[in-house]
């Protein structure tokens, strides 16, 4: 009989496993599909990684690009800081012979020819190396500037050629950094000159300092150190070499004053060979116009007429106003007349006066005022005396003056310290035991002044004038090194760690296969999932793109030290955290955003860059 299909059980099983059978093919594709997601986003993220890291690396390698050309550069400046510096070593050994000379009565002079010869020699050679150096160093400086500009490109190349290799085909589609290199250049800019110029003078100091290393490191380090600062500090000599040669100054003593004579005149403009006696003429004429040691009294001899001679008269005029202190150069050992005198007095008060008038002693002559008090000084006795120092400081004078402030006279005859005897006081007077011509009575006192200086010593220094210059002009802005730009364009600080150190990789790819999609369209019965608001549209979009961050930077423990930065092929590249170039920690882009002008500041942004740095930030 036959069953009822309405009561038929019979293959109840088949519905059930035919439900399990889609479901469980929706889970193969699934699992199917996500090894196939994993394994594309790993070759997506390898290949974003890879181009980052060879992007970087570029840079890095830019960065020791440019620091070798400064280390070249240098090295070839050191040529001619070496020749310089021997140059400067015979000038120096010129300048002593032309010092002892005074000490070895003329026996070190006759080095000065042979060294002449020596330095011109030097100075020849030093002029054919600049013809080869000078021109090398502007290369350097235009193919730094080229490097400086051809890397960032050079670098997007590199990592999209590293990003699009077979290794991770099929996957990317395209690759490109961020920021694009083109129109970008490495973070540095031409420098001062001077400095190449001190890094060639410690390279030469290095040389110098191989023997020292044997005594003390220090040593060693002292002796470049100086070699440097010394090639710094006289750049246009040692490297420019447009300047003269570092100025030399020794301290010369010169007798003055030197009397204004004729032969004094052509011994200055002398240049001939008749100079020895021209030169000796004048030195004789100078000691003539001084009085001699063992004059007494000691002043300026006289002619038969009773006049002074005019070149001693010259002379004693002219000491006052050279060798007046603080006016130039230190003055010392002066040579003057200490004369002691005789102040005569003949007034006496009139008794019972009141006031007190006065008259002559001798004529019984009414003065109209005390003022007009009738005196007469007279030298009598002039000694020569020196002093090592102002002789205005303690000198003796008349009762009470010792401690009297003075005041330099130029004036000829009159007290050198400029202190005017006093008038007759109680406490001077003294007996006249000799009486001026003419009078009977009299009141004198005694006092002492330094009435004429005739010579003193003045330091000076003496530079030492050495012929010669390589002649070569002085510009060399196209001579500089590379050095860290402080800032870019837009005012924001170049610090490491910082945008303009940071490569930043983005690559596309194919969607994952569109059979995998369809097996899940079949386990969703059919639904479409990757349409809009479908299951995979938001994964879909995302699995698109992969992104790498990685930085060129300088291993350096102190950020303060950034003129090494570009002397030390240390430049390094690694691998970053990625971090949108807007978000918080990006760096300027945000604070470029929060100080345009717009109502928000980072603050406002960071629920946005927060969900996206959450989606792709690895």
């Amino acid at each position: 009989m036959s069953r009822s299909i309405r009561h038929d059980e019979r293959g109840a099983m088949i519905v059930i496993g035919l439900f399990f059978a889609v479901m469980l093919s929706g889970f193969l594709y699934y699992l199917i599909g996500i090894g196939e997601t994993i394994v594309y986003r790993e070759t997506m993220q390898d290949a974003a990684d890879a181009g980052a890291f060879s992007a970087a690396v570029v840079h890095a390698r830019g960065m020791n690009i440019l620091v070798l050309i400064n280390m070249i550069m240098a090295a070839l400046l050191a040529v001619l800081i070496a020749l310089k510096l021997i140059e400067t070593l015979i000038i120096g050994a010129i300048a002593v012979c032309a010092a002892l000379a005074f000490v070895t009565f003329g026996a070190t002079l006759a080095a000065i020819p042979p060294l002449n010869v020596a330095r011109t020699a030097v100075s020849n050679v030093h002029r054919a190396t600049q013809r080869v150096v000078f021109p090398l160093l502007r290369i350097g400086n235009r193919t730094a500037r080229i490097v400086r500009v051809a890397i960032p490109p050079a670098a997007t190349v590199r990592a999209y050629d590293v990003a699009m290799d077979d290794v991770y085909a099929p996957s990317p589609t395209f690759a490109f950094t961020w920021p694009i290199g083109i129109g970008r250049s490495l973070p540095t800019e031409d420098g001062d000159f001077r400095l190449l110029c001190r890094k060639g003078g410690e390279a030469v100091g290095e040389v110098v300092a191989l023997p020292f290393r044997r005594i003390h490191s220090r040593i060693a380090s002292w002796v470049r150190s100086a070699t440097g600062s010394l090639a710094a500090t006289f750049s246009e000599w040692f490297c420019s070499g447009s300047g003269g040669p570092p100025s030399y100054s020794y301290p010369i003593e010169f007798a003055i004053p030197e009397v204004d004579t004729p032969a004094a005149r052509e011994c200055r403009d002398c240049q001939g060979d008749d100079c020895e006696a021209i030169c000796e003429r004048s030195e004789q004429e100078q000691q003539s116009s001084q009085p001699a040691e063992d004059a007494n009294p000691y002043d300026c001899p006289t002619r038969a007429d009773g006049s002074e001679e005019p070149m001693c008269t010259q002379r004693a005029v002219a000491a006052r106003t050279q060798c007046q202190p603080g006016s130039g150069p230190r003055k010392f050992d002066y040579v003057y007349q200490d004369a002691e005198m005789t102040r005569w007095y003949w007034r006496e008060a009139i008794p019972n006066t009141d006031p007190v008038q006065y008259r002559d002693r001798h004529t019984g002559d009414s003065l109209s005022d005390a003022s007009d008090e009738t005196q007469q000084d007279r030298l009598n006795r002039a000694v020569r005396r020196t002093s090592e120092r102002n002789p205005c400081l303690g000198a003796v004078g008349f009762p009470g003056a010792e401690n009297w402030s003075w005041t330099w006279s130029t004036e000829d005859f009159t007290d050198l310290c400029g202190r005017n005897p006093p008038t007759m006081h109680p406490d001077y007077l003294l007996p006249g035991s000799q009486l001026p011509i003419g009078r009977d009575r009299a009141v004198s006192y005694r006092y002492r002044i330094i009435r004429r200086l005739f010579a003193c010593h003045e330091e000076r220094n003496q530079t030492l004038q050495v012929e010669g210059g390589s002649g070569v002009p002085s510009n060399t802005s196209d001579m500089r090194p590379q050095r860290m730009r402080a800032r870019e364009s837009d005012g924001t600080p170049i610090e490491l760690g910082e945008d303009s150190f940071q490569v930043r990789m983005i690559v596309t790819g194919r969607e994952p296969g569109a059979h995998m999609e369809r097996g899940v369209e079949l386990a969703n019965w059919g639904r479409d999932v990757t349409g809009p608001g479908g299951t995979l549209a938001l994964l879909r979009n995302f699995g698109e793109y992969s992104v790498a961050q990685a930085e060129f930077f300088y291993p350096s423990t102190d950020l303060r030290d950034r003129e090494e930065w570009m002397w030390n092929m240390r430049w390094r590249a690694r691998m970053r955290r990625f971090v949108p170039p807007f978000g918080d920690s990006g760096g300027s882009s945000c604070r470029e955003m929060a100080g345009s002008g717009g109502s928000g500041s980072c603050a406002e942004t960071s629920g946005f860059v927060g969900a996206m740095s959450d989606a792709i930030v690895h």
